[in-house]
């Protein structure tokens, strides 16, 4: 991740103007193809529009989280349950018609998606029941700002009134380090701050391993 000092806190209104830009892209794409039934409910088209905006968007950021992301991962083993974003209508009770029992897991991966699920502790504890005993949970999260008190707390929070809405119900102030510490009990937990993070970054990283 780039430190740009002060610059940092220009990094969430950039992604916010961009994302602005795919709205009428977005709306011409579905009237050319005739999906109208995406145009008609608000979560619909907000699905499709940030679908449309993370795809680009998502490949062309990925280098700057690329190299903190692999070294995380390269850590995987055995049975892997790696959660990704998608349309949020699955439940982890689904695994089980996959034939994935409570206990089986060996390595949990979430990159980047506890900030947009709508029950994160109920996600949480679910996945934690299926991480067998000494699987490992590999974490790379954007999280609330730590220094509570400072000039990038006050801004992360103003600015989260309106991220969710252009970022698919993304939320920048989700405490997830914290709620993942408090899921269940860990033999071992090393969730630090992602490196070259600075001062003014309004969309720090907690990032490592968590063993059951």
């Amino acid at each position: 991740m780039l430190n740009l000092s002060i610059l940092d806190l220009l990094v969430p209104i950039l992604g916010i103007i961009l994302s602005i830009l795919y709205v009428p892209v977005t709306l011409l794409t579905l009237l050319v193809h005739r999906r109208f039934s995406e145009i008609t409910t608000w979560r619909s088209f907000r699905q499709a529009w940030f679908g449309r905006f993370w795809y680009c968007f998502g490949w062309a950021s990925r280098a700057l989280f690329a190299p903190d992301v692999e070294k995380v991962l390269a850590g995987a083993h055995g049975v892997v349950l790696d959660i990704g974003t998608g349309s949020g209508d699955w439940g982890v009770d689904e695994l089980e018609r996959w034939g994935v029992k409570p206990g089986t897991v060996d390595t949990i991966s979430t990159v980047h998606v506890l900030c947009s699920v709508q029950s994160p502790a109920l996600l949480v504890g679910d996945l934690y029941r299926y991480l067998k005993l000494g699987g490992r949970w590999l974490v790379y999260e954007h999280v609330k700002v730590r220094r509570k008190w400072s000039l990038t707390a006050g801004f992360q929070a103003m600015i989260n009134i309106v991220w969710p809405y252009f970022f698919d119900g993304c939320s920048m102030t989700r405490e997830t380090e914290d709620l993942l510490l408090h899921s269940g009990k860990w033999t071992s937990a090393d969730l630090r701050p992602a490196p070259n993070e600075g001062w003014f970054n309004a969309l720090p990283h907690t990032v490592g391993v968590l063993v059951k």
